[in-house]
Parts: structure tokens; sequence; C-alpha cells
């Protein structure tokens, strides 16, 4: 992995610690394209944009009562 991916990576879950979902979305790309394993249980199909994706975020954070994040190395 190179360090300009490790850093998005970072900026991205800097930006959760900061502000939670809602943060992490302004890191994302206006265009992101998604797509959960084929098949897994949380595999809607292709999630396309940021409020698309927000919301299939949402809708997974949901089915936790608590989630973390925790940066390691």
């Amino acid at each position: 992995m190179s360090q300009e991916d490790v850093e998005v990576v970072r900026s991205l879950f800097a930006a959760w610690g900061r502000g939670g979902l809602d943060a992490a979305a302004e890191v994302w790309h206006p265009q992101i394209d998604w797509r959960a394993a084929e098949g897994a249980l949380d595999d809607v199909g292709e999630i396309r944009g940021r409020e698309a994706m927000r919301a299939y975020l949402q809708d997974w954070l949901e089915e936790f009562d608590e989630f973390g994040v925790e940066i390691e190395g």
C-alpha cells in the first residue's frame, strides 16, 4: 500500500473520530461507487454517490449497539 493510500485511510478515520459518519462522508469522493461483497448479508447492489453511501452505512450501523474504530500501528 502506498503512503498516499495510508494517508487517505488515516484522514477518513480521523474525520470519523471528530464527527462520526457525517464527517467521514465529507472525505469520500462525491461520486463514490461501492458494493459490498456480492452475496454477503449486506449486499444491496451498487451504491453510488455520497448520500447513498451514507444512507447504506447508517442502516448498517443501526444493527449494532455500539460501534468504534481503533487504529493500531
